[in-house]
């Protein structure tokens, strides 16, 4: 595998982490480098709002790099492949989010679940699993633009709602909004209209389907805008 398991990411890397460097890691992994690339592509350089892509790689990986094991076996056996696959393919995000929900749960004496073919990055992002009867979905979308955002959803995932309409019941889409510290609150205010999307997903079905819409700050902070404060708002959808 180009990249490691879950298991050994949370006990060779996220287990080690403080708090504040666990939020930063979620952060930069959020960004799709299309945004990046589609910026450049138009001329004009980068607009305020995104950060410096060498700056976000040189952040993850000297995170990933503390860790010897990881660094020989995975960094420098793969190179620019395991960083594409695993920083950019959204497994780093899921790994993350997985991670501080399980840390979350175990805190909170709920203890049994475990991460689903959290490796094979297929539908939905995140799957905790206690029992076959005790399953919670969470799909998760790093958004930088709303242009697309209505096509994403319909196409990458109300048909896959669609194909397991019995299945995915506590299901929860996930939209994060990457932030600047001086537009957290602003950002915060004006996605309270992307709440639509529940409408969208729950469509046709019975089934417990819910939206979280959150900004997300490099610094971990109080105000709310922080990977644990996320972890707890998905625990108090009371699927667990």
């Amino acid at each position: 595998m180009v990249y490691p398991s879950f298991k050994v990411f949370k006990k060779r890397i996220y287990d080690k982490l403080n708090e504040a460097e666990r939020n930063r890691l979620f952060y930069w992994s959020l960004f799709d480098p299309s945004g990046w690339e589609e910026t450049e592509s138009i001329g004009g350089g980068l607009p305020a709002y995104l950060p410096s892509m060498p700056r976000r790689k040189q952040s993850i990986l000297s995170i990933l790099r503390r860790d010897a094991r990881i660094k020989k076996n995975f960094l420098e056996k793969y190179g620019d492949e395991f960083f594409r696959r695993f920083a950019n393919g959204e497994v780093l995000t899921n790994y993350l989010l997985a991670a501080a929900l399980l840390d979350y749960l175990r805190a909170k004496k709920i203890s049994g679940y475990q991460p689903v073919n959290l490796e094979q990055q297929i539908f939905p992002d995140v799957h905790l699993q206690k029992d076959p009867r005790k399953n919670v979905y969470l799909e998760v979308k790093g958004i930088i633009g709303a242009s697309n955002l209505f096509d994403r959803v319909k196409i990458e995932v109300q048909p896959n709602l669609n194909k397991g309409r019995r299945k995915y019941s506590n299901f929860c889409l996930i939209l994060i909004f990457p932030c600047d510290k001086n537009e957290a609150k602003r950002i915060h205010q004006i996605i309270q209209g992307y709440y639509v999307y529940e409408v969208l997903i729950r469509r046709s079905t019975k089934n417990a389907r819910r939206v979280l819409c959150c900004c997300i700050r490099r610094q971990n902070n109080t105000d709310g805008f922080s990977l644990s404060k996320l972890v707890e708002r998905i625990a108090n959808l009371n699927y667990f």
